[in-house]
């Protein structure tokens, strides 16, 4: 993947700046509020879902863990801060 399509989802959540935290009654149906409301998670998963046509959560689920996004077969760490 080319260094630009890498700023493709950081350059849509970019745009989400601003937008009202998923907590309280909506946080356990966060991928459902989305992109009215969002989670960190489910930022994540949301403009990965936008931007690159992956979907980093299981697909029945309402919510988006950091497990889902660590474990996921389309995310991998580039560097590791200790």
């Amino acid at each position: 993947m080319s260094p630009s399509k890498f700023d493709t989802a950081s350059r849509l959540a970019n745009k989400y700046i601003g937008v009202e935290y998923a907590s309280n009654v909506k946080f356990p149906i966060a991928k459902l509020v989305a992109p009215h409301y969002f989670t960190c998670t489910t930022l994540v998963w949301w403009c990965s879902k936008k931007a690159y046509g992956i979907n980093l959560s299981r697909w029945l689920s309402t919510i988006v863990t950091p497990a889902d996004l660590l474990i996921d077969e389309n995310s991998y760490i580039i560097a590791s801060i200790e």
